[in-house]
């Protein structure tokens, strides 16, 4: 029996488009650009203060988030690697931290970030 015009309609209506996986699969690649955009943040740590051999000393003017800043990578201005978060002590509101410093960072750059932001990429 002949389908009617109005079953024929529905039909392709409901039939996935041939285009619908490949919208999908650029959705999912959006989303996943996204998830990295915000994983590379930068958010200021706090001002250099003294470099001590390997370790640079870092004073916060804020609270920090323990768990989100340990282990944390630590950026000079414009995504520099400079260490890795390695401790963080002194009082609660303006917390001291430890930067345990990259092995290919020059003195004379770290002798440069002495009074200056540095910053962590945010996990």
């Amino acid at each position: 029996m002949a389908e009617s015009a109005e079953e024929s309609v529905r039909k392709a209506r409901n039939a996935p488009s041939p285009n619908a996986a490949v919208q999908e699969a650029g959705e999912k690649a959006a989303r996943k650009a996204e998830k990295k955009r915000k994983k590379g943040k930068k958010v200021r740590l706090g001002r250099a203060l003294h470099v001590l051999g390997s370790v640079l000393v870092v004073r916060s003017e804020r609270p920090l988030n323990v768990r989100r800043v340990q282990n944390a990578i630590v950026v000079a201005k414009g995504k520099k690697k400079v260490g890795k978060v390695h401790d963080i002590f002194g009082p609660v509101s303006s917390p001291y931290v430890s930067v345990k410093i990259f092995q290919g960072v020059s003195e004379r750059r770290l002798l440069k970030l002495l009074g200056r932001n540095v910053f962590i990429l945010q996990r």
